[in-house]
């Protein structure tokens, strides 16, 4: 494994250099977008509430299913839903046992049809594609995706409960790449700190290769 070289400083004020808003200047190299063909059958949200079900409201079909496959730990049913079940022991001896059923809802559908068809976010992935050869300023980066409002300078709100959210990847041969990710349903993280925790329900929703410039 080859070790990770360090992170580049600024000359002027010698301050680590960590993701793309620390560059004045960026030159884009390349651009990545998904495809929602590309988008996963099951999808659900970190910051959840789980259905608790009585094993007479699951379905015969989710049942058949982890009866085939008890290794399993998630079913997309057809209703929409996000099925799992658990198998919990009841003795020291694991001799008998007793299972638990939950479902969440499976938000594949709309993050698809998001990607597909929502308006604001086709504008920022077209505005990507459009930068591809260009060395413009961070501002200019950033001012392509819209104003910076409430919900904080790294996102931006395209549908109810969902984000689009920036993010730095590993350095490779002096070649950065910034992430586009999708968050859904944020939760205050209290008076001490400002920022919000975001569920990641689409991690590689586009990505940006770039090379960082400095003035000099």
């Amino acid at each position: 494994m080859t070790e990770q070289k360090p992170n580049e400083r600024c000359p002027c004020c010698d301050r680590e250099i960590k993701w793309f808003r620390d560059y004045p200047l960026m030159q884009v190299l390349a651009v990545s977008i998904i495809k929602p063909k590309e988008v996963p059958a099951l999808i659900v949200s970190g910051h959840r509430q789980h259905n608790d079900l009585k094993e007479k409201e699951v379905p015969a079909e989710v049942k058949a299913y982890f009866t085939l496959d008890p290794d399993t730990q998630q079913y997309a049913h057809a209703d929409g839903f996000v099925y799992e079940r658990f198998v919990f022991p009841t003795d020291s001896r694991c001799r008998k046992t007793e299972i638990s059923w939950y479902r969440s809802p499976n938000l594949s559908s709309e993050i698809r049809r998001n990607v597909e068809s929502n308006p604001s976010l086709k504008a920022y992935l077209s505005s990507l594609e459009g930068m591809v050869g260009k060395t413009l300023s961070t501002r200019e980066f950033m001012q392509q995706f819209g104003s910076e409002g409430e919900e904080g300078q790294e996102s931006r709100q395209i549908a109810e409960g969902l984000y689009v959210l920036f993010s730095e990847d590993e350095v490779k041969e002096g070649v950065r790449s910034v992430r586009f990710e999708l968050g859904a349903n944020p939760m205050e993280m209290g008076r001490l700190h400002s920022e919000k925790l975001y569920s990641i329900v689409l991690d590689n929703l586009a990505s940006v290769k770039y090379v960082g410039k400095l003035l000099r």
